[in-house]
């Protein structure tokens, strides 16, 4: 059997969007399919700028026996449009191949999919790697995979589903990524320091699991908290060092394991390797403590991301964020205490929010003086199912580069989608445009290649006050 993963573009229409995240779960799953036995190819149809009716030609001249496309994949989120003018092109251009969608979308989100998509045969519910090899055995041996418990169709809309899990992540092979090429990605200047930055991830789902803005993140949502064992984590770093020449490793996980006894068996892992690496990774506020801080510092932790959200206490608990401003003080500066680089994402737009609000979490951005601030618009992939304060969606989804991409929700205060983006530049530009921080970046520049990267660092700002 032949298989094609397919990583859709992230619009109908040309856009000026680079692509800055490999796809890892598209990789990842490709080795699963591929140790079942089967040929496998993977398109990134992003990465190679397709569009759909490229998109479509490239999958034709593959000749597949089964197309899996992956709308939502880590950091990569497509809306239904895409998949459905893949899907109906294919057909109508002679693809008999079974079509099915693949990611980490929720129950709700899957079935809505397989409504506006006609022409998908179905999709899978769950972790991938554990539900397609098993429907594609099925589609290969005849027998009717639409009766899986994790498979949602259009013909069996009230079918009980119950989301594929993988319990146990050690049995994952490594990302195919010989089928992708991780040198084709643009990496952010920040995180620029040492060649290719290669995806991992060392758990799956939150073990928080309750923002009500998280609907549906392929790097987020998952049925429980998952964790990887340590000495596979760092085995799969070594295979990446030696196949790849990576030395810089980010990791994808919607918040890293935080337990002492994890943080140890990895740290000792990472120094019997002798691995000289660094990485990335994202944190809960109320996770951290200085202990633990310091076993990432010794295992190479040189960025954390913390999703501090906003200044309002309470929009936070409107949020059901499960974190207080307090905590997101203790973490930032337990954090630069153990000699981290601190990332802090904000966001702009939740329903409630009001403009004193948004100003709120714009000073409080101030006063954290994180090293690096990401200001972003709540993003929705469907209407969600809570009580919303007054406002409205713009169905449109936005497509900035720096950001989540998704519909926006438009709180009343604000009155219009301009005056929210407006807030969101603002920020950026009350934020970086402090001479304290200018002296902090030129603290950092120890060579060409350092003032290179904030060079590009610079323009990324602009880019992004200009909600480009």
């Amino acid at each position: 059997m032949k298989v094609a993963i397919i990583a859709p573009p992230v619009s109908l229409t040309p856009v000026s969007v680079f692509p800055r995240h490999p796809p890892l779960l598209a990789a990842q799953l490709a080795a699963t399919v591929r140790n079942s036995g089967a040929e496998v190819v993977v398109l990134d149809a992003f990465q190679e700028n397709l569009s759909v009716s490229d998109t479509v030609s490239a999958v034709l001249a593959e000749s597949p026996d089964a197309v899996v496309i992956m709308p939502n994949d880590v950091a990569r989120e497509t809306p239904a449009a895409i998949t459905g003018a893949i899907s109906s092109g294919f057909r109508r251009a002679g693809g008999s191949a079974v079509l099915i969608a693949a990611g980490v979308g929720n129950i709700k989100w899957m079935r809505e999919l397989v409504t506006e998509v006609p022409c998908l045969d179905g999709a899978v519910v769950g972790d991938p790697e554990e539900a397609v090899p098993e429907l594609l055995g099925a589609i290969a041996a005849g027998a009717a995979w639409q009766d899986m418990p994790f498979v949602v169709t259009g013909t069996l809309p009230s079918k009980q589903v119950r989301p594929a899990v993988l319990k146990h992540l050690d049995t994952l092979p490594i990302p195919a990524w010989d089928l992708v090429g991780l040198d084709k990605y643009v990496v952010l200047a920040h995180r620029k320091l040492r060649g290719i930055e290669y995806p991992i991830f060392a758990s799956r789902g939150c073990y928080w699991n309750r923002c009500t803005f998280c609907q549906d993140l392929a790097c987020v949502k998952s049925p429980d908290y998952r964790m990887r064992s340590p000495e596979a984590v760092v085995s799969e770093m070594e295979a990446a060092a030696t196949t790849y020449g990576a030395k810089h490793f980010l990791f994808h996980d919607g918040v890293f394991p935080n337990s002492v006894r994890w943080l140890e068996r990895f740290a000792n892992a990472v120094d019997a390797s002798g691995l000289q690496c660094t990485w990335f990774c994202m944190a809960r506020a109320d996770g951290v403590t200085p202990e633990k801080l310091r076993l990432m510092k010794r295992a190479g932790c040189k960025n954390m991301c913390y999703g501090l959200e906003s200044g309002s206490e309470q929009l936070l608990r409107d949020m059901d964020k499960g974190q207080t401003l307090e905590q997101a003080r203790d973490a930032v500066r337990w954090t630069k205490a153990a000699g981290i680089e601190v990332s802090a994402t904000f966001v702009f737009g939740f329903p409630g929010e009001t403009v004193e609000m948004a100003s709120r979490t714009i000073e409080f951005a101030v006063e954290l003086d994180v090293d690096y601030a990401q200001f972003m618009l709540v993003k929705w992939h469907h209407i969600p199912e809570l009580g919303l304060s007054p406002g409205s969606f713009s169905e449109e989804w936005e497509l900035t580069q720096y950001d989540y991409r998704g519909m926006v929700f438009v709180p009343s205060s604000y009155g219009s989608l301009s005056r929210l983006k407006f807030v969101r530049s603002y920020a950026f530009a009350r934020f970086y445009l402090r001479p304290s921080f200018f002296l902090k970046v030129a603290s950092k520049i120890g060579s060409l290649n350092d003032l290179r990267r904030f060079a590009q660092g610079g323009a990324t700002l602009v880019s992004a006050m200009l909600n480009k």
